[in-house]
């Protein structure tokens, strides 16, 4: 039958507290032990003061949360003890049972005292609990379950302070009150038990023993109150409730044993506990009236329910009437039908009690998910809420160094285990050619050999896209490109020759043309020869010819190299149709264009259907190995990672502070238990390695009875047979596409060189053409000047007669010329005569520039071509300029000694000045004429010069040369020659061509000769005088 009430349970009364600064004391170490600012931990100090005030000031909302509260701060003292065992602050509590306040300086007082309140938060958490029957059974069994955990609870809370704390400082927490309490909650929490055992209605010799265990620890609180009731330090109403409970339970002890005795037919035993259960019921009846009188009265309001005394009542009262029924009934069936002899109360078997309630020890509490979920602990153990975790004393340190080490063994060891097993393993696959030599056996084996692969498709829709370069080379794209490019080159290379040769014929006759006429005429023959002229252009003639050469060799080379991979090429351009084509010719031997199949690659296959079957029930069964293999040493792998894993992350430093007061000896046992973890991943390897060497053996046999078959080897001969063909034709597929890249870099570097070659080719062309027509121009001027020379040497020399025989001297008559000054040449409209021969155009030395040249754009080809380098580029060329031993004329003449002297001026010409410019003093004098005759002063008379005297007309040439030239204006005797620059000209066959990209020409222009050499030095010397 369920009670009415809930039984009341007493709760044990809690502590007080006033506020403490910790936050001083704590930071004042932080800086004397560990040498650290406290500042740096302000916020971790000022947590700690709010912890302790949150925990212990009884403000909570409710017992649950005054409990996590205080887990909390237990759990953080236990961790500032650890770290600051010298803390000393003033802890002030008051008793519980006196209220008188006790201060103390120790943690260890604050501890306990800790300790106690959640001992009284407990007890009151399952006194509180609702476990009443009328309930729902699942809420009154989470009920009953808190209930019955809490005062298991409570009592290792009391027990903890008991075995720890041998000096209790006040009468709460003294032994003997403190064993009385724990006695109290063991027998509230078998109480509880007892009402969840009847509930459920189990045996009746369960239900017995439970309420005797019940009775007994009742009825010895009882005994060991009246000593705390009569000092005042109990109340009277927890004395009362223990005295009910003990009666209580030993009529509901023996009135449950009566119901076992009657179901075992002991009807006499049966009455005689019936009887004695209404006997002890009936005084637990004026006993329960007793403590609700009691109860009412008394200021115990904070340890019992308001309503303790009736509920306490109504159950007794009603245990009462069930037992006097139950009696009543008993005693009516003995008499009129058992008729049992009833045994004395003394002869009847004693009910042994069962302990079903034992204190819940500390460590249990706080390594529960429960707690450890309040007090912040993390996947590691240590807690959140350790404000101070990066204080580490030095002992902790050196422990943990020592604990890594081991761990770091552990790691290096089964590292090198799984090392030596994935080792193991490959060299085995790889001596028996594994996975890849089972495509020999396959049925499909032969007809995979048939698929050209990716890669290979790749090569053909990069080839058909304009190779590498997309296309963008300049070569084109298409089958035809490389054809077309060829044909530009041999156009361009060819038009280029013959610019050459025209600007080399032009030169070659100018050249016999002056050499002819120089033969002609002999000495009065002035123009300087032609092949130091045209020197400079020559050379860049020359250079170029030989650039042209060698990049006709490579052009030879690149088609050769074509014409050998054409065949190849066209197959990649052809696409994927061309190269499956290609592929089952290859592997059957056979044209496409025969007829017939194109490839039958498994032949006549003469082995019967069970050696088949056979055949392929050994390649699944070694690719089923394989498989398992693989997953084997991947699970290996995975197993070595995440132990690499948890023990990098692994950190027990807050056990190893936890255990700091622990022996030293104990510390390779703790770590040989924190290793212990990691056994099962050492395990899961350890497995991995045997199971791979069994798997393995399998392996081996099956591939040796499978190469040892007849169709075995039948099959793995024709296989490799077609798989040679087919990588010779990979490899020949692979080299006409290098090659064709080649080939494709050669021709647009030559597309580009003969494009800058075409251009130079014309420009010296041009050039040479323009070099010939002024050449041309001059020598005309010179045959006019040596046919009127030679007619006025013959009326000089008849002149130079009359006057020996009129006898007048030739000193006097160069003095008289001498004083008068040169005598001017007339103008030619006046005279007669042509125009004196000018001074040379290419009597100027000038030094010799880089010529202008093609450099060859194949030196990157390397030895593609056969050669074993790049072609060397062709010296530059030059502008045209002068060598330097024509500065002056051959012949140099003397004018008399009083002549004045003039300043030599410059001739203008098309290529540049004639004459050099002399950077400091006057430019040197020009020849000096001098004869042994006199001759007049035609200047003043302004009649045409005298003849020459006889023997003096070869030279008559040279003179008129030099006297054909008028000072310039504006220039006296002693001034300066205008700058050369002043009468740099460029051919007439129009301005150079503009500096061309990558072929190093920028820098030389065509016709326009550089300053002379001797710019800015000393001038030559004047030719010495020559005298008659």
């Amino acid at each position: 039958m369920s009670t009415p009430s809930q039984s009341p349970l007493l709760r044990i009364p809690a502590k007080t507290t006033e506020d403490v600064d910790l936050a001083s004391a704590v930071g004042q170490l932080i800086l004397n032990s560990y040498g650290q600012d406290p500042k740096e931990f302000s916020e971790q100090l000022s947590s700690l003061n709010r912890a302790r005030q949150d925990a212990v000031r009884g403000t909570a909302g409710s017992d649950t949360t005054a409990r996590d509260l205080l887990y909390k701060w237990f759990h953080m003292l236990e961790m500032l003890e650890l770290r600051f065992p010298e803390l000393r602050a003033p802890f002030p509590w008051k008793d519980a049972l006196t209220n008188k306040t006790i201060t103390q300086q120790s943690l260890a007082y604050e501890k306990a005292s800790v300790i106690y309140n959640l001992a009284s938060i407990l007890s009151s958490l399952g006194a509180r609990t609702n476990r009443i029957a009328s309930a729902p059974s699942a809420a009154a069994a989470t009920g009953t379950k808190l209930a019955y955990t809490s005062l298991r609870q409570s009592a290792g809370m009391l027990s903890y302070i008991n075995e720890n704390f041998l000096h209790a400082p006040s009468t709460d927490m003294s032994k003997d009150v403190v064993r009385w309490f724990i006695d109290l909650e063991l027998a509230q929490a078998t109480e509880v038990f007892w009402e969840r055992t009847f509930e459920e209605k189990k045996g009746g010799n369960l239900v017995t023993r439970i309420a005797s265990q019940a009775a007994t620890t009742y009825t010895s609180l009882a005994e060991d109150s009246k000593e705390w009731i009569s000092k005042g330090v109990f109340e009277r109403s927890w004395g009362l409730l223990v005295q009910v409970k003990a009666k209580h339970f030993s009529s509901l002890a023996q009135y449950h044993r009566a119901l076992v005795d009657d179901t075992a037919g002991s009807h006499g035993s049966c009455l005689v506990r019936l009887t004695l259960a209404e006997t002890l019921s009936k005084e637990a009846q004026k006993l329960s009236a007793q403590f609700a009188a009691s109860a009412g009265s008394s200021s115990s309001s904070s340890s019992l329910p308001s309503d303790a005394g009736s509920s306490m009542k109504t159950i007794v009262d009603g245990h009462l009437a069930i037992v006097s029924g139950r009696k009543a009934q008993a005693v009516k069936d003995n008499d009129l039908i058992y008729h049992d002899i009833l045994p004395t109360e003394s002869t009847l078997p004693t009910i042994e009690p069962m302990a079903v309630a034992q204190p819940m020890s500390i460590q249990d509490i706080y390594s529960s998910a429960e707690v450890q979920k309040v007090t912040g602990a993390n996947a590691t153990g240590s807690a959140a809420n350790d404000l101070f975790s990066s204080l580490v004393p030095l002992g902790v340190h050196e422990a943990a160094s020592m604990y890594s080490e081991e761990k770091a063994k552990l790691v290096r060891q089964e590292g090198e285990r799984v090392s030596d097993a994935n080792a193991q393993l490959e060299a085995v696959l790889e001596s028996l050619t594994l996975p890849k030599g089972l495509k020999k056996f396959k049925p499909d084996g032969l007809q995979d050999l048939l698929n050209p692969g990716s890669e290979v498709y790749e090569w053909a829709e990069e080839e058909i896209q304009g190779g590498g370069s997309k296309g963008e080379d300049g070569v084109g794209i298409g089958s035809g490109a490389i054809d077309g490019a060829l044909r530009k080159v041999y156009g361009s290379r060819e038009q280029a020759r013959r610019d050459l040769d025209e600007a080399a014929r032009m030169l070659d006759e100018e050249a016999a043309q002056c050499e002819k006429l120089r033969v002609r005429h002999g000495d009065r023959w002035t123009q300087s020869p032609s092949g130091l002229e045209a020197r400079s252009i020559r050379t860049d003639l020359k250079n170029n010819r030989e650039a042209l050469r060698q990049a006709t060799e490579n052009d030879q080379a690149i088609e050769q190299l074509w014409r050998q991979s054409e065949p190849t090429i066209r197959v990649l351009l052809g696409g994927r149709e061309a190269l499956d084509t290609a592929f089952a010719e290859a592997l059957s031997g056979q044209s496409a264009t025969a007829g017939g199949e194109l490839v039958d690659l498994l032949e006549d296959d003469t082995s019967s259907d069970a050696q088949k079957e056979e055949l392929r029930s050994k390649v699944a069964k070694i690719e089923s190995n394989l498989s398992l293999l693989h997953r084997i040493k991947k699970d290996r792998n995975d197993a070595l990672t995440e132990l690499r894993g948890r023990i990098q992350s692994d950190d027990i430093s807050h056990i190893l502070i936890l255990n700091r007061r622990a022996a030293p000896e104990a510390q390779n046992q703790l770590f040989q238990q924190e290793l212990e973890k990691f056994r099962p991943l050492t395990q899961r390897i350890a497995r991995s390695q045997s199971e791979q060497d069994r798997i393995v053996g399998e392996v081996e046999s099956l591939w040796e009875a499978l190469n040892n078959a007849p169709e075995g080897r039948g099959r793995a001969q024709e296989w490799t047979k077609k798989n040679g063909i087919r990588e010779k034709l990979v490899g020949n597929l692979r080299n006409a596409k290098d090659a064709n890249a080649q080939v494709r870099a050669g021709l647009a570097k030559g597309l580009l060189f003969y494009n800058q070659l075409e251009e130079i080719a014309t420009e010296l062309r041009r050039n040479s053409k323009a070099f010939v027509e002024e050449r041309g121009i001059e020598r005309d001027r010179l045959i006019r000047e040596v046919d009127v020379g030679k007619s006025y040497d013959g009326g000089a020399s008849s002149l130079e007669g009359a006057f020996g025989k009129m006898g007048v001297s030739d000193r006097g008559s160069s003095s008289r010329a001498s004083s008068l000054g040169p005598a001017p040449i007339p103008p030619p409209q006046h005279s007669g005569f042509a125009s004196p021969p000018l001074q040379p155009m290419y009597a100027s030395p000038l030094p010799p520039q880089k010529p202008i040249q093609a450099s060859s754009p194949y030196d990157s080809l390397g030895t593609a071509f056969g050669g074993s380098g790049p072609a060397p580029a062709p010296p530059p060329s030059s502008q045209y300029g002068q060598p330097s031993q024509y500065q002056y004329s051959q012949q140099q003449y003397q004018q008399p000694q009083q002549q004045r002297q003039q300043p030599q001026q410059p001739y203008p010409s098309h290529f540049g000045t004639t004459s050099p410019v002399q950077s400091t003093g006057l430019p040197p004098p020009p020849p000096q004429w001098q004869s042994s005759s006199t001759l007049p002063n035609t200047t003043q008379r302004g009649g045409p010069p005298p003849p020459p005297l006889p023997g003096q007309h070869q030279n008559y040439p040279q003179v008129s040369q030099q006297y054909s030239q008028y000072p310039p204006p504006n220039s006296g005797s002693g001034s300066f020659p205008p700058p050369p620059q002043q009468y740099q000209q460029q051919y007439r066959g129009g301005p150079p061509p503009p500096p061309l990209p990558n072929a190093g020409y920028g820098q030389n222009r065509y016709g326009a000769p550089p300053p002379p050499s001797h710019y800015g030095q000393s001038a030559p010397p004047p030719p010495p005088q020559q005298r008659w």
